[in-house]
C-alpha cells in the first residue's frame, strides 16, 4: 500500500510540474455569480492580470465590479431590499495541478478590499442611501481551466469558503456591521483567460 501510494505522488509531482511556467502572464475576464436560499442574487464582473513567478504558482491582482440585491423583509406588499453596487481590488494566488491535457485543477486564494453604495428600498420609496466598504478572504477549492488552445483558457469555480468584513455607513454613522463566515456550493465564477 505504501509503494502504491508512493508512486501516485511522485506521478502527481511530475504531472503537475508541466504546468505553466515561471515568467508567464495572462489577462483574464471573470463574470462571478451567487444564489442563496433567501431572496438575494449577485453578480460580479472582474478583469485580471496574472503573473506566474514560479512553475505553476500564478499571483494576480484583479479589478472588479460587485452587484447585488437582497430582499430583507416585506413592507406591506413589497419586499424591502439592499442593493448594492461597488468596486474591489483583489490580489490572489493559484496552483495549478495538471490532470491531463489542457485541463488543470487550480485552487484559488484570494484577499478583497471593497467600497461602494447601498440603498435600502421598495420599489416606490427609497429607505436609506449609504456608503460601505470593508475586506473579505476566500479560498476556490473547487476550480478547474481548461486549455482551448496554446493562448485561451476556461476556467470554472464551484463553492467557495470565504469570510467578510464590512461597514455600511449613512454619512458618517455606522449603521450596520457584517462579519460572517461562509461554506456555499451556490456560487462560482466563469473565467476567460488569455496567456501573453
Amino acid at each position: 500500500m505504501k509503494r502504491i501510494l508512493c508512486v501516485l505522488l511522485a506521478l502527481t509531482a511530475c504531472v503537475s510540474l508541466s504546468a505553466q511556467q515561471q515568467g508567464d502572464k495572462s489577462v483574464s475576464f471573470y463574470a462571478g455569480f451567487n444564489f442563496s436560499t433567501i431572496p438575494s442574487a449577485s453578480l460580479n464582473l472582474q478583469a485580471e492580470f496574472g503573473y506566474f513567478v514560479v512553475d505553476n504558482l500564478r499571483t494576480s491582482f484583479a479589478v472588479g465590479l460587485p452587484f447585488s440585491s437582497t430582499v430583507l423583509s416585506k413592507v406591506g406588499t413589497e419586499n424591502l431590499k439592499q442593493n448594492n453596487i461597488g468596486v474591489y481590488f483583489n490580489p490572489n494566488v493559484a496552483y495549478y495541478f495538471k490532470l491531463a491535457d489542457n485541463i488543470y485543477y487550480t485552487p484559488e486564494l484570494g484577499v478583497g478590499f471593497e467600497l461602494g453604495s447601498f440603498k435600502y428600498k421598495t420599489p416606490s420609496t427609497v429607505l436609506v442611501n449609504g456608503k460601505y466598504n470593508g475586506f473579505y478572504t476566500y479560498l476556490y477549492p473547487i476550480y478547474f481551466e481548461i486549455r482551448v488552445n496554446a493562448r485561451m483558457a476556461i476556467g470554472l469555480a464551484l463553492g467557495e469558503l470565504y469570510y467578510e468584513n464590512f461597514k455600511y455607513k449613512d454619512g458618517a454613522d455606522v449603521i450596520d456591521r457584517s462579519n460572517y463566515f461562509s461554506f456555499s456550493l451556490n456560487s462560482g465564477s466563469l473565467c476567460w483567460r488569455y496567456y501573453l
